[in-house]
């Protein structure tokens, strides 16, 4: 199901289990303005977010050269949308990308 859902760019649904029933919990993009504003999100964090949508992967470097930040900044905010849980850290030797979830 995960596969054919990123095949079709519609969000992977969420399954969860409570005592003896299996949900299944689809939601629409959240990767949206109206949303993101909502999650509490600063004004780079879902300007970042929206332009490497379609990329789907994000760098610091490329987060604070868009934002016009310092790197350490870039990370910070990074961090803060793996800890919301909309980016996935992946570290590769000397290269960290956050791909969208």
């Amino acid at each position: 199901m995960k596969d054919l859902c990123s095949e079709v760019d519609i969000p992977i649904p969420r399954l969860s289990c409570k005592g003896n029933d299996f949900w299944i919990t689809f939601q629409r993009d959240i990767y949206n303005e109206e949303d993101l504003k909502e999650l509490g999100l600063n004004k780079r964090q879902i300007d970042g977010l929206l332009f490497f949508k379609d990329k789907r992967e994000i760098t610091s470097l490329q987060y604070a050269e868009r934002s016009n930040v310092a790197i350490r900044t870039a990370i910070y905010d990074l961090n803060e949308l793996v800890e919301n849980k909309l980016l996935k850290k992946q570290d590769k030797a000397r290269l960290t990308k956050y791909v969208y979830i």
